[in-house]
């Protein structure tokens, strides 16, 4: 698409008409229909934008950022300035809004931009990521009584502290009651700070590394309808907490990460029950042995499966586990697995030939055979991480790299056995394919 702001004058061309034709199904009407097929007929080959009716210009406008639609699009004519107004541009407020807006507090923001006569804001999507909260305004927590329609929010790295953190949340569990999307990673909260928020739907939780939450967070969000829940850092927790959350979530649950830190297979005996988890991320299983395998085996919709640091899983468990699970693998992470060799990756292979991305770093046992049995049946894999395999040579690439054609990441750091000839004559010959050399550089 050609922009010409003056006179507000827009070249459409192929890829603006498919992108049209894409957001069709989300205009009612056939709005995009009659206007395609107005211009099918004239045979036009530059048209202005504004034969595109409000509610497709509206849809496009939907993927600006609040900077271009105060900057770019109110200052265009005075259509788009009107358009600009429509509600549903309003619902989704970013860090990166917030910081270009830096010299105003975040109720002000809110108030001057979402709230459209005097009414409460359209705002659905908050992130303040990162965002420095030390606004006087914002520190007395106002905005929330601004936002009762929010649905997620996300305080990220935030600076809050005690006590500020927990009157924030307390205020917002009180003035937003559709919130069903809460990512605090990094945020400094503690055991109480979400019980304002038992009686809400929260179906999705990230509490990453939050290192002062123990036993007692998980038992309080164990009784909630949790779908996708981060604890990853999360070390304080012991195996029976984690067999709680897994018995009262094992319906609704569908992605989880954990710490495997302090958790032995006793913690994790449940996962068998737990049919509707497709995404599954364990680091540090460190004392987790062949037993979590076989419960991870029966698990039946999983697609994604990261298990870092299994130093006690044998080949025989790994081997087993992957001849008998119940699904389909497309990501797959088994990043420093001692046991992980030729043989078990003969058989990830067989039972997972569409994987995506698959990372089999410092699994040092891995050779070229392992490697020819994935160029020989993962066509469709994408992105290959094989960092510190130092058996390695490469060779197994040299005459059948174009077996893997959607390949586009290869890391092949810390690989000391690597043929660097072999690496330079497939990134010659695949331009779009990154190669990472032993020595972390891209090829």
């Amino acid at each position: 698409m050609v922009i010409k702001y003056n006179p507000c004058y827009f070249t459409i061309h192929a890829s603006t008409l498919a992108l049209v034709l894409n957001l069709s199904e989300f205009i009612s009407g056939s709005f995009a229909e009659i206007w395609l097929v107005v211009i099918v007929k004239k045979k036009i080959e530059n048209v202005d934008i504004n034969y595109l009716p409000n509610e497709i210009l509206a849809k496009i406008f939907s993927y600006l950022t609040v900077k271009e639609l105060i900057c770019t699009v109110r200052l265009t004519c005075q259509r788009w300035c009107n358009i600009s107004y429509d509600r549903n541009l309003w619902t989704t407020l970013t860090t990166d809004d917030v910081q270009e807006l830096k010299n105003h507090s975040i109720s002000d923001i809110i108030h001057r931009l979402f709230c459209f006569n005097n009414d409460f804001a359209t705002l659905k999507y908050l992130s303040l990521d990162r965002v420095d909260i030390t606004h006087e305004d914002d520190l007395t927590c106002m905005f929330p009584l601004l936002i009762p329609n929010l649905c997620e929010l996300s305080l990220a790295f935030c600076n809050l502290g005690d006590p500020w953190i927990e009157i924030l949340l307390e205020k917002l569990s009180i003035c937003c009651r559709n919130i069903h999307s809460l990512n605090l990673d990094e945020c400094n909260i503690i055991n109480n700070c979400l019980d304002f928020f038992y009686n809400h739907n929260i179906t999705k939780l990230n509490v990453c590394y939050c290192n002062r939450l123990t036993d007692e967070f998980i038992y309080t969000i164990s009784h909630w309808n949790l779908r996708y829940l981060n604890i990853d850092g999360v070390q304080w927790i012991s195996d029976e907490a984690v067999e709680h959350l897994l018995h009262n979530c094992q319906h609704s649950l569908e992605h989880l990460w954990l710490d495997g830190d302090n958790l032995t297979d006793d913690g994790l005996k449940m996962l068998s029950h737990c049919h509707n988890i497709n995404v599954l991320k364990i680091t540090y299983c460190e004392e987790l042995t062949d037993v979590t395998l076989a419960n991870v085996s029966e698990m039946r919709n999983l697609t994604s499966l990261s298990l870092r640091k299994g130093k006690n899983f044998s080949k025989e468990g790994l081997i087993f586990m992957f001849q008998n699970l119940k699904n389909e693998l497309y990501y797959l992470d088994f990043y420093d697995c001692q046991a992980l060799n030729d043989e078990v990756v003969h058989w990830l292979t067989q039972s997972s030939p569409h994987l995506i991305t698959l990372d089999l770093s410092w699994c040092w046992c891995i050779t070229d055979e392992g490697l020819k049995d994935i160029v020989n049946h993962c066509r469709n894999i994408q992105k290959l991480i094989l960092i510190g395999l130092h058996e390695l040579t490469g060779k197994p690439f040299e005459d059948t790299v174009e077996r893997l054609p959607r390949l586009y990441y290869l890391d092949l750091c810390n690989c000391n056995s690597i043929i660097d000839d072999i690496i330079i004559d497939i990134a010659r010959k695949y331009s779009s394919l990154s190669i990472v050399n032993y020595y972390g550089d891209v090829v």
